[in-house]
């Protein structure tokens, strides 16, 4: 008995046709396997909680007597050195020399601490405040700390009316602060933590 061989032809377009067809739906089982493997081997997704937001923290302005201790002990530092300068001219019994020797003393000293990173006075650190921009609580520079410094001159003038309107304005600004555009602050005594010692010791006078 024969087996009957049949054969099947195709015309030219038929045949691309279902080459293109077989191949199209290979290349679909591909991506489909492919994506499966991404879809099982992909970590687990973890979910972004946002970072909590910090309350913004309060400006504290510095009160009159917490400021006028402060002066006084900055001016027992500034006698010292200016004495001790006048000494080493040899002029110390000369009053002219003696002024001028403390006001150069005094701008140095105030201009110098009040720009730098303590952000006041040696007397202002020990009594945890701070002189820092009117706007945004920032360092100030040696230019405006020597402005204020002169300032301070002119808050003097006339029975020293620009350090007395201190209470009574806003943000506890002398006359010398408004000009400059600055304030005094209270800080944080952690962060003054090797004049904390001394700064409890007047807590209970001077705190207003």
């Amino acid at each position: 008995m024969t087996k009957k061989l049949t054969f099947t032809f195709y015309d030219g377009k038929k045949l691309r046709e279902k080459i293109e067809s077989t191949v199209h739906n290979t290349k679909i089982k591909i991506e489909k396997k492919n994506m499966d493997q991404q879809i099982f081997n992909k970590p687990p997704t973890i979910p972004m909680t946002p970072d909590p937001i910090s309350p913004p923290v309060p400006v504290i302005y510095a009160g009159f007597l917490r400021r006028f201790f402060a002066m006084l002990i900055d001016t027992f530092f500034t006698g010292i050195l200016s004495g001790m300068l006048s000494y080493m001219v040899g002029r110390d019994r000369d009053i002219v020399i003696n002024l001028s020797t403390s006001a150069l003393v005094g701008i140095i000293y105030t201009a110098i601490f009040d720009s730098s990173e303590l952000m006041g006075t040696p007397g202002k650190a020990m009594l945890g405040i701070a002189v820092t921009t009117e706007k945004d609580q920032n360092r100030i520079n040696f230019q405006t700390g020597l402005l204020r410094f002169l300032c301070k001159y002119l808050s003097s003038v006339v029975f020293l009316i620009g350090f007395l309107i201190q209470p009574f304005t806003e943000k506890r600004q002398t006359f010398h602060d408004i000009v400059t555009n600055t304030v005094v602050i209270k800080k944080d005594p952690g962060q003054l933590s090797y004049w904390k010692a001394f700064k409890d010791n007047f807590n209970k006078i001077i705190n207003n």
